[in-house]
């Protein structure tokens, strides 16, 4: 009996952390689009916000103790077409705090093939659509 009440106990506990986690970790999401929708990128067209590009490809790198992702590339297509990768980094303020701090790169055409290579989807998002391998614009 006592077994069981300590296994539930646990299984409680191991689950109380598991949902804490995903909510910590969608918080943090929530805040890496907020900041990105606060910046601008200078198309062919003028200049656009991060609500106005499409973002083809996301890539996240080590995930720090607190969850947040410590690097992550954005992959974006503006009007145009223009190119962007967004790159952010989180900076720690204090114990717990930080934030996102982002940097806006234009790439050409061949440079944004090559960063794509490998991702079907965001190939065919950006440039068209993919037919027996070959990639039609």
């Amino acid at each position: 009996m006592v077994l069981w009440l300590y296994f539930l106990l646990s299984l409680l506990v191991v689950a109380a952390l598991a949902l804490a986690n995903t909510h910590h970790q969608r918080a943090n999401e929530r805040s890496l689009q907020r900041t990105f929708d606060t910046l601008s990128f200078e198309t062919a067209e003028g200049r656009r916000y991060g609500p106005d590009m499409q973002v083809v490809k996301q890539v996240t790198l080590e995930v720090s103790s607190q969850n947040h992702p410590l690097s992550a590339f954005w992959y974006c297509v503006g009007s145009g077409p223009s190119y962007f990768v967004a790159m952010a980094q989180y900076q720690r303020e204090g114990w717990l705090g930080g934030r996102y701090e982002w940097t806006v790169r234009p790439l050409d055409e061949e440079r944004m093939r090559h960063a794509l290579i490998g991702d079907k989807q965001a190939l065919q998002a950006t440039f068209g659509t993919v037919e027996h391998g070959v990639l039609h614009a």
